[in-house]
């Protein structure tokens, strides 16, 4: 059965105009939006999610649960909204004329914490931010959003496509949003190649098996293919023809009977110590973000009126999460055996 759903209007992108030479500026504004504004209680029905929102996909089931958490100790984390001027009309179902409601706020963070309060018969906490520009609301969403890893690929092609194309931001500056290496973000801004038919492919919505998702890996090399060649290949791998492991020559063969000449990148090893690196840049910036709320004093005092389950709930994650770090830093230490010579120095 399919545990995923297509988040309503998300691929009726807002257009950000051409790319602009001021990225920096449109970023700043982003970050001083995220860094004021105050928490207000609203109910689910006045807000409005952002079109073109750098999430696609949501996982019903995660949300349920979420909803019954709420429901027990409440919303935990306060999500971002900016006030609609003058307000929109909403049509929830796009083939109905009479399910209609007034939007008093648009969703730039929290999809799944919004959805679970409505669920849960709940007013929803957010942060009142005050942005006007379409490119600065987009970074705000993708700013907030790519805090958390659980992302589809194409979420992270499409908003690394996007902020690169369509904001003007060099690649460089993108990977430091979204959390990954220059590496890796490169490699995402390749699969922007890929035709429709393989995309839906990866498509977690149409593909209802994960075990027949296109994986990345293979992705990667497929993309190098021209789009029309792209297709039989990628089936090819989908049905377990041919392995992941062997599409680059499958690939190859594919060209080469069509006349193509192909150029790969580097090897497999590479790819996956890159990997390796990019989630412990995602671990090390979400730890900075968080140890930065504990020198912010209303943040002090929000936790002193929290339930003392709620306390005890982030107390444990943190812990499963030094935990693992541990098992981690343990095992590389096994693996690779150094010495305290071959740290480098912090700056």
């Amino acid at each position: 059965m399919n545990d995923a759903v297509l988040i309503e209007d998300a691929t009726k992108v807002e257009s950000l105009g051409p790319p602009t030479k001021d990225w920096k500026a449109t970023l700043k504004r982003a970050q001083v939006a995220l860094s004021t504004g105050a928490e207000i209680e609203i109910e689910p029905s006045l807000v409005h999610p952002l079109k073109g929102q750098p999430r696609r996909y949501l996982n019903p089931a995660s949300i349920q649960r979420l909803a019954d958490s709420i429901t027990e100790v409440g919303q935990i984390y306060a999500g971002i909204v900016r006030r609609l001027p003058g307000g929109v009309l909403v049509l929830d179902h796009e083939d109905s004329s009479t399910d209609r409601r007034q939007a008093e706020y648009e969703l730039l963070d929290g999809e799944r914490r919004w959805r679970a309060t409505a669920i849960a018969g709940k007013t929803f906490r957010a942060k009142v931010i005050e942005i006007d520009d379409a490119a600065a609301r987009y970074l705000v969403a993708a700013i907030a959003n790519f805090n958390r890893d659980d992302h589809t690929t194409l979420e992270v092609v499409d908003s690394v496509t996007k902020m690169h194309d369509e904001l003007g931001i060099p690649l460089k500056e993108v990977a430091k949003l979204v959390g990954l290496s220059e590496f890796w973000t490169s490699r995402m801004y390749s699969l922007r190649r890929l035709s429709d038919d393989v995309r839906l492919l990866m498509d977690p919505v149409v593909v209802t098996d994960k075990r027949k998702l296109l994986p990345v890996n293979a992705a990667l090399h497929i993309a190098n293919l021209r789009p029309e060649l792209q297709l039989s290949v990628a089936e090819k791998i989908v049905t377990k023809e041919v392995s992941a492991k062997a599409v680059r020559r499958e690939g190859m063969k594919k060209a080469r009977e069509e006349g193509q000449r192909l150029r790969y990148a580097g090897p497999r090893t590479y790819d996956l110590w890159e990997s390796a690196n990019s989630l412990v840049n995602v671990v090390q910036r979400t730890s900075a973000d968080l140890a930065g709320k504990f020198e912010d004093q209303s943040f002090k005092s929000t936790v002193a009126t929290r339930h003392p389950e709620q306390v005890a709930r982030l107390v444990q994650t943190i812990g499963k999460v030094r935990r693992v770090l541990a098992s981690c830093e343990e095992e590389l230490r096994r693996l690779r055996p150094f010495t305290e010579k071959d740290m480098p120095r912090d700056d």
